[in-house]
Formats: structure tokens, sequence, C-alpha cells
């Protein structure tokens, strides 16, 4: 394993972090920052030293102004798992706790609702602001909706870590499908699973892209963690997909994109002669939802 580290402005640490999102569930790149006044340390981990380069010359295409002479180093499997562990922290909102398996023993007196997760090398960390405003949107659902929660079918398109797919699950609802391209990805769902006593299938989960994880599918509500472009391309996918009341959360969206997915989906919808009955959005920093309710 080969590490690539180097300073970051707050431009370019913004620029990264789009790109990740970009990389459809697996990204190389992490950035770390202790406090507020510490500098954005970008570290980049590769299998060898062609793979680091062809990484790296990817992120000078779309970042600008990288230096010219990032420190480069090899380190060994077990350096890279524990480096990773640094990186995430227990996150919690309102009562649901999404905790990385190794700090399984931080317990807080506000906790109603636990998940362990690894996310590896599949997207979908509980530290991503574009994750927490699905599961804020998640929780509201369930909240409206608790006497019917149970039966209603929940999907997480483009799963990646399945953090939220599980959530779903642990929060009451016993229909949930999570779907992503990504081998890699769905082998962490399955490990994530087991992590929180969840049974061998309880939780549908597919390798599929976006048609074919959408085909013959009705959601009751649908979170959709997936870059603005993509989720632009197959917006008649998702909308055919939904219930007539159906609520479908976009996220993946940088806030300068919004507008634009959101007039894109409203026009597959209005295509499709489905009636939205309202549309809202949240910000987390530099990313933002969508949040179309139907009825």
């Amino acid at each position: 394993m080969f590490e690539i580290r180097c300073i970051l402005s707050e431009v370019q640490a913004d620029a990264v972090e789009a790109y990740g999102c970009e990389l459809s569930g697996i990204s190389p790149w992490t950035i770390r920052r202790d406090k507020p006044e510490d500098p954005n340390i970008l570290s980049g981990f590769f299998t060898d030293k062609e793979a680091l380069k062809r990484g790296w010359d990817a992120l000078n295409a779309v970042v600008k102004d990288l230096p010219n002479n990032p420190e480069t180093h090899e380190i060994d499997d077990v350096d890279w798992k524990e480096r990773y562990k640094d990186f995430l922290d227990v996150w919690e909102h309102k009562g649901l706790a999404w905790v990385p398996v190794w700090k399984k023993n931080v317990h807080s007196t506000t906790e109603r609702v636990r998940v362990l997760y690894d996310a590896g090398m599949a997207f979908g960390t509980g530290d991503h602001p574009t994750t927490q405003l699905c599961a804020m949107r998640l929780m509201e659902f369930g909240n409206l909706n608790a006497a019917d929660f149970h039966r209603l079918n929940i999907i997480d398109a483009g799963c990646g870590s399945g953090i939220l797919a599980i959530t779903a699950y642990k929060l009451g609802c016993q229909q949930v499908y999570g779907f992503d391209h990504d081998s890699e990805a769905i082998k962490v769902c399955h490990e994530n699973s087991r992590l929180n006593d969840i049974e061998e299938n309880a939780i549908e989960f597919k390798e599929v892209g976006i048609e074919e994880g959408l085909a013959d599918r009705g959601a009751h509500f649908m979170m959709a963690n997936i870059q603005s472009d993509v989720l632009c391309i197959y917006a008649e996918n998702f909308a055919l997909a939904m219930e007539p009341r159906g609520t479908l959360v976009l996220s993946g969206i940088l806030s300068k994109e919004k507008d634009e997915c959101e007039q894109r989906f409203q026009v597959a919808f209005e295509r499709l002669e489905k009636n939205i009955r309202s549309i809202t959005s949240r910000n987390r920093g530099d990313w933002a939802d969508i949040c179309i309710h139907l009825g």
C-alpha cells in the first residue's frame, strides 16, 4: 500500500470532496482536519505506485493548483487499516447513533438506536454530510408514518456501505432494499448487517446498476445518495419507481447544483404524470439534499 499526502486550501478541500463523491462509491482520498485552525490534510491510499500516479493525475485534472511534490511513502496494510479509523467518529442525531465498530464501547445517554459500521473501501461513512442528510429525512419519514412504517417499502439506491438501509431496518422497517453497482460495496453491506445482528437476507442487497436496480420496484421512501449528474441522467427511472404518495430523497448534491437537479426531476415527474405535493431542501456545508413528496 502506498500513501500520497499534501495540504489543501479550503477551496481545494471542497473540490476533492466533490470529486470523491463522483467516484460512484469508492474513493482512495480522505481529508483530515482535527481542529478548525488546523490545515486540511489530504491523504490518498493506493495498492501500488502505478495506481498512485493514475490517481494523482486524475485528481490534478479536476482540482486546480495541487502541490507539485506531494509526500509519498509505502505503508503496510495494517498501518492503512489503523489510519482509516482515525478519520471517523460517532455521529448522533435525535437518538440515532452511527458508531464505527472500533468505538463500539462509546455510548451516550440520548442513544436509542445504534448502528455499528465499518465502511472499508465503500462510500457511506457516518461523517459525510450527504449521508447524514438522508438519515435525517429517513427519521422524519419514520416518525410521520409510525403506524405503517414496518410494512412500507424503503429503497437505498447506491447503498455503498449499507449504513442507511441498515438504519431503516433498525428503526423498524421490515421491507428494506439496497443496491449498488460495486461488488465490494455489497460485500461491506452484508458485513455491516452481521455487525448489527441482522439476520441474513433480512435486508435485500443487490449488485446492480440504477436501471436494473429500480426496475419493477415501488418505493414509499427512497434515498438516492449519488452525485447530481448521475441522478439527473436517471431522473425518470427514480420517478417511475415511486409509489403515488411516496417520498424521494436525493443527496450527494453540491449546493450550487441543487436548482438544476431539482428542475430535472420536476420535468421527469411531470412527464410521467405523477403529482408532486411539495419539494424541500436542506444544506450541510457545501452539500444539499432535495426531498420530493408525492401526492
